[in-house]
């Protein structure tokens, strides 16, 4: 625990995942160095790369870190172990009372964004609060919000965790909270078991899953967390066989696993999006004629995510977006 201000801060910890491409690794580490927080632990977990500069990352990690780093670890595994078991095994040397993670090339919106995410974590005494993250493209051009802006006032209405759970599974809401912008106390991520292993890379859609069942997600939608670089492993305009299978597995375990004890519309919802997933189009739309309401939903929900992201865009385009290149330095790769 630490003051600043007289106000106690508990130690965090942010945890950053690599794997062979550390071209934006250094950027991702200064948003980490350059945060206001008084209290931080960091570590950077590598999943067995090839040529992971593990000397050159603690040096200058070393040469650069303020006082509020109060201690921190880089390693490597010793065989690829994948996504999922990576980031558990780096939230088993975590010590902070809360777990931030970090895919590697992605940055931290500005200095105060832990301190803000923190203070509002502690304010609502809650186990998972969520932010905003803005998706950039690889030079962090911004391009949108998650979740689109037009979208949080829907998301918001939830009243408890079973509105926000059959939002989620239904995939009619999927957008509302990213293990991008998760601020996780660190015990009850534990109680639950940390992420699933029987998944390889996709940690946070199944968690969501489970974690909802139990308790409400907290939004403070109005804190910009993330710069979300675009063309990750998580890109679905990117295939990756092994996302694939997992997404394969969910839809045949947690996606239905309280399938019975949903709503009838979501019920179908989820139905649809399995059959809309495994490409299985004849029987989609059998399904809808038989549910047209469900159908006309889905078609509308579809039609509204595309509008909201091209008034996202518009929105971006202007201020946002010469504010974010005049203050965005790149730095170069190791």
């Amino acid at each position: 625990m630490n003051k600043k201000n007289n106000i106690k801060f508990p130690l965090i910890t942010v945890l950053i995942c690599t794997y062979n491409k550390f071209d934006y690794l250094k950027g991702s580490i200064d948003s980490v160095l350059q945060q206001e927080y008084p209290c931080l632990e960091l570590i950077v977990a590598d999943d067995a790369s090839k040529d992971f500069p593990k000397t050159q990352i603690e040096e200058y990690i070393n040469n650069n870190k303020n006082e509020n780093i109060s201690n921190f670890t880089v390693y490597s595994n010793s065989k690829n172990l994948g996504t999922v078991k990576n980031l558990n095994n780096g939230a088993k040397r975590a010590l902070g009372k809360y777990i931030i993670f970090m895919a590697g090339d992605d940055e931290f919106y500005d200095s105060a964004v832990l301190e803000r995410v923190v203070c509002e974590a502690e304010r609502r005494n809650c186990g998972l609060l969520i932010t905003m993250r803005l998706v950039s493209d690889e030079s962090l051009r911004p391009l949108y919000f998650l979740p689109h802006s037009k979208s949080v006032k829907r998301i918001l209405r939830f009243n408890n965790n079973l509105q926000q759970y059959e939002a989620f599974v239904s995939s009619m809401d999927y957008n509302m909270a990213s293990g991008s912008v998760f601020c996780l106390r660190r015990n009850i991520f534990e109680n639950m078991g940390r992420y699933d292993e029987k998944y390889h890379l996709w940690e946070d859609g199944p968690f969501l899953e489970k974690y909802l069942w139990k308790y409400k997600l907290e939004f403070a939608y109005d804190i910009i967390s993330v710069r979300y670089r675009t063309g990750g492993v998580s890109d679905y305009n990117v295939i990756n066989p092994l996302l694939k299978k997992d997404e394969g597995v969910y839809r045949i375990t947690d996606r239905i696993k309280h399938i019975d004890e949903v709503s009838r519309c979501t019920k179908t919802y989820i139905r649809m999006s399995n059959l809309a997933d495994e490409k299985k189009m004849v029987d989609f739309i059998k399904l809808g004629i038989t549910h047209p309401i469900c159908l006309l939903n889905k078609m509308i929900y579809r039609i509204r995510l595309a509008i909201y992201k091209r008034i996202d865009e518009k929105m971006i385009s202007g201020e946002l977006q010469k504010y974010a290149s005049n203050k965005i330095h790149v730095p170069a790769p190791w």
